[in-house]
């Protein structure tokens, strides 16, 4: 019985809800946001901490003209700018009142030039690995269908800055993109968003974990 009860106790360790892995949505909103439409992509960056299990995203956004739904994904970075899609978002498409909407992920694919890895089985990616790794930057984006298409993806009321997991971070400017042009810089002030997820134990932190387990099944049989 001990035993049984021991095993059970692991067994909660890998089934913890969603958590802030990095967000900015606690920073002084504004009731305006840069444009994601069919002829206007914005994207925003996150760089991880360490590696994690993402779950979804959520933004502070508006729907203007709902057309068509708002696309949201998460790509690799390419060489400082979005690159190919490894997650889509789906969940709640945007409503005329300014609010938070959730977004759940789903990998779609292996990563995209320079991306070494950015999911399970992609190429570098080691096994016990999160579906994204650390030290690498991730975008997400927004846009639309239809060029009639409008949704506002809110911003901050003035500067960046980042609330979550230790090391993560938000990058300070979005991107954006007319149509299929280039990607464009902007000195934008950041919208607003928050990454859910689980980080992925270290080894080290779960070799602890069973050690400690046997010296205490140890005690227990004395």
């Amino acid at each position: 019985m001990k035993l049984t009860l021991f095993v059970l106790s692991l067994g909660v360790v890998g089934v913890a809800s969603a958590q802030t892995l990095v967000s900015n949505l606690h920073l002084q909103r504004q009731q305006s946001g840069w444009i994601c439409s069919g002829d206007m992509s914005t994207a925003m960056s996150f760089t991880p901490g360490f590696d994690a299990n993402i779950s979804g995203i959520t933004m502070w956004g508006f729907g203007m003209i709902r057309t068509t739904p708002l696309i949201m994904n998460i790509h690799a970075d390419d060489n400082n700018k979005p690159g190919a899609i490894i997650f889509n978002l789906s969940g709640t498409n945007p409503g005329d009142a300014w609010s938070e909407y959730n977004f759940t992920a789903t990998a779609v694919g292996g990563g995209g030039s320079g991306s070494g890895g950015d999911k399970p089985g992609g190429p570098g990616a080691p096994n016990g690995t999160g579906n994204i790794r650390g030290g690498r930057k991730y975008w997400v984006v927004g846009s639309s269908l239809a060029p009639g298409a409008i949704y506002g993806w809110g911003h901050t009321q003035g500067g960046g800055g980042e609330v979550g997991m230790s090391g993560w971070t938000i990058g300070d400017n979005p991107k954006v993109r007319h149509l299929n042009g280039a990607w464009e810089d902007t000195n934008w002030i950041p919208s607003q968003f928050r990454v859910n997820g689980q980080p992925v134990p270290e080894p080290a932190s779960m070799l602890a974990l069973g050690l400690g387990g046997i010296m205490l099944l140890r005690r227990r049989s004395r």
